[in-house]
């Protein structure tokens, strides 16, 4: 089993990615075009101690703080990862981390590995600092060679 987190998830999400993936997953016209809405012209700006910046546009990523964000991130991830997911629900998305359970150590890596490169393809990236492997040996036999 792996724990996958990726890396500033919600700061890098091109916006096309989110309207492709919505539109793969059926969602057309008026609902796409609500949600574009709310990401069209939209600016920040930097408070520091010495001063505020500009305001400045922000063209990628998700909002911080919207309820939304989670839903969007979840269904990219989905979009993203409809080509290596498995007929058995062996993955489990949750916002920004992905939960592979497999059954040995090298299908583990071959499905990582698949992960990977679905997600670098569109410019996320998994944290290897916060990524956990987990064995779990429910049938009582030790396969020292698949740990």
């Amino acid at each position: 089993m792996v724990f996958i987190d990726l890396e500033n998830a919600y700061d890098v999400v091109a916006r096309q990615l989110i309207w492709d993936s919505l539109e793969g997953r059926g969602l057309h016209g008026k609902y796409v075009d609500i949600i574009k809405d709310t990401y069209d012209r939209t600016e920040t700006g930097v408070r520091a101690p010495v001063g505020d910046t500009n305001f400045f546009p922000v063209e990628v990523g998700l909002h911080q703080w919207s309820t939304l964000s989670p839903f969007l991130l979840v269904v990219v991830l989905d979009e993203l990862s409809k080509l290596i997911q498995e007929t058995v629900p062996w993955c489990v998305l949750f916002v920004d981390d992905i939960v592979l359970i497999v059954e040995t150590k090298q299908c583990l890596n071959v499905r990582v590995e698949e992960w990977r490169v679905a997600l670098e393809g569109k410019g996320l990236r998994i944290s290897q600092s916060k990524t956990e492997y987990l064995h779990c040996d429910f049938s009582g036999v030790a396969d020292d060679d698949d740990t």
